[in-house]
């Protein structure tokens, strides 16, 4: 397996859109229409929540057919996803993962043997799970992407990562706020370097500067950006146009039809690419950890003509004209990094730090405190407003003394 980034990100595209528990029920027709939609806005596939768990919602590959060529034929790819719960169901008489590793393969055989998975928080320090879920996959001929969580280090998902590496192609976290944006170094230190980052369209997960993320990404390097969702581009069609226009700032943007071929009539090539200045290193102690370089701010230049998306266009003329459509953002460069960064450091200040989803205690403690068993309690007497239940807070600010 072990695709290059280049080309599974050719074969897949540079901007794809999640759809998800809204399309439960669609008919083809149904995805037809959303992919009309999404192509109207620069998106070059759809990858739709076409199972969840052992629950197909697909009925047989007949139907996932002829899902495809609707998809195709009014203008994106198709993928097709799952949601994998794992070892959450998996015991004697129900082998959960056998189940789900078999329909993200069926899927697969409709989408140029490329299957998705969405591996959560089920997952979080399963290593023997797993282990199952390789052994079922790596002997499978075809690619596997994995969304995830952003976060491995504070999500006990470094020794999962390490366990599954053999048979997954790439990983695409789910940087759904601006922390989880600054934390893509966890899977880069793991050795991990084919990476299809995920963003939320929305606020639902905190502070979410979503051009400030994606330009960071094709700053890094990253060929193939992902959306979560179909539902939130319906509400905010301007900000995907946007994204979308940002995204296929070095790579020409080229629709499929039912047969694969390019329906520009041109293979898709790519830019000549600027060479990528060393990254500096940060010292862990035990291990070294590389940053991307830090892009300096625009200058601000005259409005220029609107780049042909539909040709290799220069990213600097992307990235000046999406600057000039956004003023407010111009100068607004992203800080040096001068540190490692962890959790009480870069969520808002070294002494607070803002809830999120992904958020408990125990996470934070963890990353505030390491190696020490009393940093729970530590925190509960700085905030007695909290309480150690081991949920998620949103929102709720946590003082680190």
């Amino acid at each position: 397996m072990q695709a290059t980034p280049i080309n599974l990100a050719t074969d897949i595209g540079r901007v794809v859109l999640f759809v998800g528990q809204e399309c439960r029920d669609w008919t083809p027709q149904d995805f037809a229409n959303a992919s009309a939609y999404a192509h109207g806005l620069g998106v070059d596939t759809l990858v739709a929540k076409r199972a969840d768990g052992g629950i197909k919602w697909y009925g047989d590959v007949a139907r996932l057919r002829e899902e495809r060529a609707a998809v195709q034929n009014a203008g994106c790819g198709y993928l097709a996803f799952g949601y994998c719960y794992g070892p959450k169901f998996q015991h004697a008489g129900n082998d959960q993962i056998a189940i789900e590793c078999g329909i993200l393969q069926e899927m697969a055989s409709v989408c140029d043997n490329i299957a998705v998975a969405d591996m959560e928080a089920e997952w979080n320090g399963q290593t023997g799970a797993a282990q199952e879920f390789y052994n079922h996959m790596r002997p499978w001929p075809g690619r596997l992407i994995v969304s995830t969580l952003a976060d491995p280090n504070q999500q006990d998902w470094r020794a999962v990562v390490e366990t599954m590496r053999g048979c997954v192609d790439a990983w695409g976290p789910q940087q759904y706020n601006n922390w989880l944006d600054n934390q893509e170094w966890q899977l880069s230190a793991l050795g991990e370097t084919v990476v299809f980052p995920e963003f939320d369209l929305s606020q639902e997960f905190g502070a979410n500067d979503h051009t400030a993320d994606v330009r960071n990404a094709v700053a890094r390097g990253q060929k193939s950006l992902w959306f979560w969702e179909y539902g939130f581009s319906r509400s905010n069609p301007d900000l995907v146009k946007q994204l979308a226009a940002l995204v296929h700032g070095d790579l020409p943007k080229v629709g499929l039809d039912v047969q694969g071929i390019p329906t520009a009539g041109v293979p898709i090539s790519l830019a000549p690419q600027a060479p990528v200045p060393a990254r500096p290193t940060v010292s862990t102690g035990s291990s070294t950890i590389s940053f991307a370089p830090q892009a300096p701010a625009p200058a601000v230049l005259p409005t220029p003509a609107a780049p042909d998306l539909h040709a290799p266009v220069d990213l600097t003329q992307a990235l000046a004209y999406e600057s000039a459509q956004n003023p407010p953002v111009v100068n607004a460069a992203p800080a040096p990094v001068t540190a490692t960064p962890t959790p009480a450091q870069t969520r808002t200040d070294p002494s607070t730090v803002v809830m999120t989803a992904y958020d408990s205690l125990q996470s934070i403690a963890a990353a505030a405190y390491p190696g020490d068993a009393g940093g729970v309690a530590r925190l509960l007497a700085a905030n007695p407003h909290l309480r150690d239940d081991g949920a998620a807070h949103i929102g709720v600010v946590v003082t680190i003394p």
